[in-house]
């Protein structure tokens, strides 16, 4: 069986990925929380709610394998 999907969430506002326990932000993938889709979605649902804006201030996308993230790490200007 495998294992759930997990997701990143981006921030506009503070132009990077929220870290684990939605503690801070980071823009280096690997470095970033990853989230089950259910707490991914509340977090994005209650961050774009009190948005000033009518811009999408927060969005959630699958995360990347930990292979891709190695591989980004290793050849980072690719």
């Amino acid at each position: 069986m495998s294992e759930p999907k997990k997701y990143l969430i981006w921030s506009n506002e503070h132009r990077g990925w929220w870290k684990a326990n939605r503690h801070g932000y980071t823009t280096r993938t690997d470095k970033a929380g990853q989230f089950s889709f259910e707490e991914a979605a509340e977090i994005v649902t209650n961050a774009n709610r009190y948005s000033r804006t009518p811009k999408i201030e927060e969005f959630m996308l699958e995360a990347p394998s930990h292979e891709q993230i190695a591989l980004d790490l290793k050849y980072p200007d690719r």
